[in-house]
């Protein structure tokens, strides 16, 4: 600022000059031209143009600075940062080894330098690419001024937490609550078996993804209650979804015991609610006899209809 003000100070104010004996054959013959020259000597002669003449300069002059130090710092290794340190950052654990692997395989140059201005927005659009990541928080890179500005990228990631499994494209894949897919070896040994989807439609109906949609809901809605690994849910079918047999519930449990729990439909309705369905569920559970006794339950209705397993298939058990 003090440059630029003592550049703009240092400009002398110029004299007017002394005004000629008029000329009136000049005068009628030139009138146009000395009024736009007399306009031209007054602008040129004004203060503000010439601050403006020096303004304009230094800008560009700045401009040119600044894209030659850009330039120079871009090249230089003490300003970049390398990928591989993005697989350091610890990890929840629940995840494996695996997960890890694919922070170090993201798709960056080998070095990158902090001051490309596309860095934050490409690191996050490939963190969102990353299977287990179900949400990319932030993103930021920070220049330490303890360490001669030395650049690091911080970020937050949500990582994706399964609640159910799948079968696509033969493979089998976990399924987090937003319907994201996530290969089985990103996670370290699940304390619990996860219960497995069935009955979807076709990988290329675009009902599958409705269908994914409505068990995952009724898979969350026991993992609430505690009750996906105390009734040891393994199956959620979905088979009578679309309501082919009018009679049968469209939505049914298949538990460790073998009990085959009707559930009813995947919408709500007055009277059966998804509450009012878990709290019949765990009322039975309390009062009801064991679930390992029991072939067939029903929550749809307000008391839950049970039918017992055949005496003779018990009789059968026992027998040496």
């Amino acid at each position: 600022m003090s440059l630029l003000t003592a550049v703009l100070g240092a400009k002398p104010a110029r004299k007017k000059p002394a005004e000629a004996a008029p000329r009136p054959k000049r005068a009628v013959r030139s009138a146009g031209s000395s009024v736009a020259g007399s306009a031209a000597h007054a602008i040129l002669a004004s203060p503000d143009f010439g601050r403006a003449v020096v303004l304009a300069l230094l800008v560009a002059s700045g401009v040119a600075v600044a894209d030659r130090v850009r330039a120079r710092l871009e090249a230089e290794p003490c300003l970049s940062l390398d990928r591989r340190e993005l697989a350091l950052m610890p990890l929840p654990s629940f995840l494996s080894e695996r997960a890890r692997g694919d922070l170090a395989a993201l798709p960056l140059p080998e070095r990158v330098s902090a001051l490309r201005d596309d860095l934050v927005p490409a690191v996050a659009r490939s963190l969102e690419l990353v299977p287990w990541v179900e949400e990319v928080a932030s993103v930021r890179l920070e220049f330490s001024a303890e360490r001669e500005l030395e650049p690091s990228l911080r970020f937050s990631l949500k990582a994706a937490r399964p609640i159910a499994r799948v079968s696509e494209r033969g493979y089998e894949l976990f399924v987090t609550r937003s319907r994201r897919r996530v290969p089985p070896d990103r996670f370290a040994a699940l304390s619990r078996a996860l219960p497995r989807i069935e009955g979807l439609p076709d990988e290329t109906s675009p009902e599958r993804e409705r269908a994914l949609e409505d068990g995952l809901a009724v898979v969350a809605a026991l993992d609430r209650k505690n009750l996906t690994e105390k009734l040891g849910v393994s199956t959620v079918s979905l088979a009578n979804r679309l309501r082919r047999d009018q009679k049968a519930s469209e939505i049914e449990l298949v538990l460790a015991s073998g009990t085959r729990v009707e559930w009813g439909r995947a919408a709500e309705a007055p009277g059966s609610s998804v509450e009012d369905r878990l709290a019949r569920l765990e009322a039975f559970c309390t009062r009801g006899p064991a679930l390992s006794q029991v072939e067939r339950l029903s929550v749809r209705w307000d008391d839950p209809v049970y039918v017992l397993k055949p005496i003779a298939a018990d009789a059968d058990a026992r027998s040496p």
